[in-house]
């Protein structure tokens, strides 16, 4: 989703500023904060829009770069750590994990360089030991992080005219993990990069000036700091498919939890992109719910905006009839209701056999994965 944001005015804090001055207002005897407009006050574990910056400048290489030239290339943000060509790894530090509120953004901005296909690209977060020191294996990382945003790179390059593009997403849900104390929190991203070197603009000026991607990124946090202990969240899995399209995980309750919900994110890659599937939740082999997979990438003409350099003909990209992610967009985790759950050991299977189109053309056949699918889940509810 492209962000579009008012610019700031100081004027109006000025007139505010003289009008107070002209009130008599005491600077040594602020008013006490008050919590949404009433007299109580804000509670000393209350934050308002604070940011935590996570990334800035950071460039993503090839994917295919196996002679690993990117170890050459030097990392524009100290705070982040390279794991290969295209992925990062930036640990928040005690203070970060103290300042996230119960109401979190992630919010970012992919500027284009010189890859100019669309890619797949995520946020998520790993934990590890107190004062882990590495290193942390990109393979590892990848399987056992919590997806919280997901979306794809648009068809542009950096001397199209649109070459920035802002995502925002609400990852208020994963807070209290990120908050925890016993463990170190990594937060991790990639974008599958791959410089294609097709921008007419390019210069020979080395490896290491041709970057796919250069993104900035950070949360905006808010409300209360504070853990709270009825919220119950696990992370089920994070799994890259062939093959086989069923996932079975079982989970441990050490009590009960109501109103337990499953968000699913999935997306297919390969001949993957053109089918759609009717995806079953099921708990403890009883079904809970099912979902589709299709997007639809509409108005084709926001696409088009966002895709400068993509082929824009009936029938293609983002035009396709059957897609299940578009050029540009986010991919949004799906949401199935499980319900109450007892506590006690139980088995959460995702399965995603059956496809319902292809091409446009609606079916019903239980079919292998063609292609791979990209899958993360994780379970939130109280407790």
């Amino acid at each position: 989703m492209l962000i579009m944001k008012r610019p700031f005015s100081i004027i109006p804090y000025l007139v505010l500023v003289l009008l107070l001055a002209a009130a008599g207002c005491s600077k040594d005897k602020p008013a006490a904060l008050t919590n949404n407009g009433s007299d109580d006050p804000v509670p000393p574990d209350t934050i308002s829009n604070v940011r935590i910056k996570l990334a800035e400048q950071l460039s993503f290489y090839g994917i295919y770069d196996f002679g690993q030239t990117w170890r050459t290339c030097a990392v524009n943000d100290g705070n982040a750590t390279r794991l290969n060509g295209y992925m990062f790894a930036r640990k928040l530090s005690v203070d970060e994990k103290k300042q996230v509120g119960n109401r979190l953004e992630l919010n970012f901005t992919l500027q284009a360089r010189y890859d100019g296909w669309d890619r797949i690209a995520e946020f998520g977060y790993i934990k590890t030991p107190l004062n882990y020191a590495g290193p942390l294996q990109p393979d590892s990382v990848w399987q056992e992080r919590t997806g919280i945003a997901r979306f794809i790179t648009p068809y542009f390059l950096q001397y199209n005219a649109f070459n920035k593009i802002d995502y925002s997403f609400d990852v208020s849900a994963f807070a209290p993990d990120l908050r925890s104390t016993d463990k170190d929190v990594w937060i991790v991203y990639q974008v599958a990069a791959n410089p294609t070197y097709t921008d007419p603009t390019k210069k020979d000026t080395g490896f290491c000036a041709l970057d796919g991607f250069r993104l900035d990124a950070s949360f905006l946090s808010n409300g209360s700091t504070a853990n709270d202990s009825t919220r119950y969240f696990r992370n089920l899995f994070s799994c890259n498919i062939t093959g086989t399209a069923q996932v079975s995980v079982s989970f441990e309750l050490a009590k009960p939890v109501r109103q337990l919900t499953a968000y699913i994110t999935n997306s297919g890659h390969g001949n993957e992109e053109g089918l759609v599937r009717r995806n079953t939740v099921l708990v403890d082999n009883t079904q809970k719910g099912n979902y589709s997979t299709k997007v639809l990438c509409t108005p084709a003409s926001y696409y088009d905006g966002i895709n400068p350099n993509g082929a824009k003909g009936p029938g293609v990209t983002w035009r396709y009839p059957t897609r299940n992610w578009c050029q540009g967009g986010t991919v949004p985790p799906a949401a199935v209701l499980i319900g109450d759950l007892p506590a006690g050991t139980h088995t959460f299977t995702l399965d995603m056999t059956r496809v319902i189109e292809a091409g446009g053309v609606a079916r019903s056949v239980v079919a292998p994965i063609d292609g791979n699918l990209e899958v993360t889940a994780f379970l939130s509810g109280v407790q």
